[in-house]
């Protein structure tokens, strides 16, 4: 036994001994490789994204970008380093493995966002790389219209509505509205709007031109907005408005008349239920009382009692209460001792620069300039008052129911009241005056002197404010139509010459038409007949005058042998047309109005003067209603050195030609 131990030892010591040497001979295995082998290679992983720009807009708010790392199979963390405020990008931080990740880029705020162009960059970072793609986006303008109200209503109450325009959209608003519409006007009519902007319309109706009831007119809101136009309804309401007006502020009862006429008429809208009242005791009216259609009158009339009013000057007033919208009317009744004017000359105390006529109160209507006044003649009693002014006046012009009259100065304008006889407002206009227009109509229209072609200058009485409309021709003169709406207005001092028409039914003067001759006829100053339906021109032609444009001052034949016509008037009652004209005769010329056929001329009264009577030239010219009196202003032969070389000639229309 003790000989076989030893044996086992060494076998298991070689054993071990083995089992050191393998790892020693491994390592010195390796030791001997080739010491100029190349080191192992470091692979660089990075992070693609695709594609390397994005764009969006209102159509297009979403996109997608793709992840990918490389080398393909790499993994790689990644998140959103920078990004513009107005993208969002999700997911915004990941891992990218073996698959492509998807990243979605969007832009919801667009919708709510400025018109105009946006750029930016979309940073990632991965495992300490980086990678970049580019971001922009357009914003289109989109401007909308909004209206507080759909539909509008201008009540009877009132002539006026509001409502709020406003920008709900984005991008300047632009927009316009036309105006007015059917007597309807909106202000303003144009403007531009901001996102957000508002802005407040006030729609004013002029209602004189509506009916009764009740009148939907649209406008149409033009604008930059994409849905398009914008209607914008609006109803005006017109509530019954009748209007009473007398012929006449005055009337004047001489010692032999008892009873004048005097016209009510309604010129509103709605029937006028009126009553009529004279002074008690010693005046009446019939009828006294009534309803009037809408453009309706009536004849009043008026009779005194001379002996039961107790005085030869006594006064009163002829009174309509009605339900007109103008309240009471009145016209003054006076009585005077006297017979009116007498018949042949009389010389007046001045020298005339302007004179009208107002056949409703029979007075005849004067300026003069040394002194500066004006003068009343009522040819009815055959007194003479006179009204102080201020400045030397260039005209006069008288309303025709004879209750104002309006003196033109350079740059002013005298208001006179000439019942009261006196003046009552002082107006301050642009405008050297030569020629004005009063129709009663709460206006004044005043033509200019100087200075080629100008504009008509109308003056609102109530408040003075002056606008300016029309293009006429500087030293033009004015004729008012007998229904008080419109005017004729002939050029002076150009040739050819024309006569236009101005509508005066609503304010401001507006043109209408012009003469459908073009050269052909001389025109001048022009004057109406009676009825208004003849225009008789200082050319001693003859038009007619008419609401109709066809017919409108198309010509009607002329006045034979009278040459330069100063003055015109005719009369109904006796169908005559009486001319004042540069005729040597010195006369006035009477022609037959149906035919313009000429009846003679009567000669005017002469001047007495120192050694000789001076014979006279008539400059104006009128007839009285009743066809009993035609009234000449005359002036006497420069020759004759008179100082008083101005009077007025009474004379009998019956006996006339």
């Amino acid at each position: 036994m003790s000989l076989l131990s030893p044996k086992v030892t060494t076998r298991k010591a070689r054993l071990s001994a083995a089992r050191l040497l393998t790892p020693v001979l491994v390592l010195a295995l390796a030791c001997t490789k080739d010491s100029n082998a190349p080191p192992p290679q470091t692979v660089d992983v990075s992070l693609l994204v695709a594609p390397t720009a994005v764009s969006l807009s209102e159509a297009r708010t979403v996109d997608t970008v793709y992840l990918t790392a490389k080398p393909q199979g790499a993994t790689v963390d990644w998140r959103v380093a920078a990004k513009p405020d107005w993208l969002t990008v999700t997911p915004s931080s990941g891992t990218v493995r073996s698959s492509v990740v998807a990243v979605v880029v969007s832009a919801p705020q667009l919708a709510t966002m400025e018109p105009g162009f946006l750029n930016g960059r979309i940073d990632f970072i991965a495992n300490g790389a980086a990678a970049s793609i580019g971001a922009n986006a357009v914003v289109q303008a989109n401007p909308i219209v909004h209206l507080t109200s759909g539909t509008l209503t201008i009540p009877e109450t009132s002539d006026t509505a509001r409502v709020t325009l406003s920008n709900t959209g984005r991008g300047a608003l632009n927009w316009s509205i036309a105006s007015p519409l059917n007597g309807v006007s909106v202000s303003p009519a144009s403007g531009s709007l901001a996102t957000g902007q508002a802005v407040q319309l006030t729609l004013v109706a002029d209602k004189r031109p509506l009916p009764v009831g009740t009148t939907s007119v649209s406008f149409t809101i033009k604008s930059n907005q994409k849905a398009g136009d914008v209607a914008l309804p609006v109803s005006v309401v017109v509530p019954p408005s009748p209007v009473a007006v007398l012929s006449s502020a005055r009337l004047v009862f001489a010692a032999s008349v008892t009873t004048r006429t005097v016209w009510l008429r309604n010129i509103g809208k709605g029937a006028l239920h009126w009553t009529a009242s004279a002074p008690a005791g010693w005046g009446a009216v019939t009828p006294s009382n009534g309803t009037l259609a809408v453009g309706d009158s009536v004849a009043l009339a008026v009779t005194v009692d001379h002996a039961a009013a107790g005085s030869p000057d006594a006064t009163g007033n002829l009174a309509i209460t009605s339900d007109a919208v103008n309240g009471t009317q009145q016209t003054r009744i006076e009585l005077t001792g006297g017979s009116g004017l007498p018949l042949g000359l009389t010389v007046l105390g001045h020298r005339v620069v302007d004179a009208e006529y107002s056949p409703a109160t029979g007075a005849i209507v004067t300026v003069s300039a040394n002194p500066a006044r004006l003068n009343i003649i009522d040819v009815e009693s055959g007194l003479m008052k006179s009204v102080d002014l201020a400045l030397p006046p260039a005209c006069v012009a008288v309303q025709p129911d004879g209750r104002y009259a309006a003196v033109c100065h350079n740059g002013f304008m005298s208001y006179v009241d000439l019942l009261s006889a006196q003046v009552v407002k002082t107006y301050a206009v642009t405008v050297d005056a030569l020629d004005a227009v009063l129709p009663g109509n709460g206006w004044m229209y005043v033509f200019p002197r100087r200075d080629q072609w100008q504009s008509i200058h109308n003056v609102a009485l109530a408040t003075g404010v002056e606008s300016s409309s029309g293009t006429i021709y500087a030293g033009a003169l004015a004729r008012l139509n007998r229904a008080g709406t419109a005017m004729y207005v002939p050029t002076m001092g150009l040739s050819p010459s024309s006569v236009d028409k101005y509508s005066v039914a609503n304010g401001p003067a507006a043109a209408m038409w012009g003469s459908p001759y073009w050269g052909e006829h001389s025109y001048g100053n022009v004057w109406l007949s009676e009825d208004g339906t003849r225009m008789y021109a200082a050319s001693s032609e003859v038009f007619r005058a008419s609401d109709t444009r066809g017919d409108d001052m198309s010509y009607a034949g002329s006045l034979p042998g009278s040459g330069l016509v100063f003055g015109a008037a005719d009369s109904r009652v006796r169908g005559r047309a009486y001319i004042v004209s540069n005729d040597a005769s010195y006369g006035l010329r009477v022609y037959d109005t149906q035919y313009l056929a000429f009846k003679g001329v009567v000669p005017l009264p002469k001047f007495p003067g120192a050694s000789s009577d001076v014979p006279a030239q008539g400059r104006f010219v009128f007839a009285n209603p009743d066809g009993s009196r035609v009234y000449v202003l005359e002036q006497a032969d420069p020759s004759g050195g008179l100082s008083s070389d101005w009077g007025i000639a009474a004379l009998s229309a019956p006996e006339l030609p």
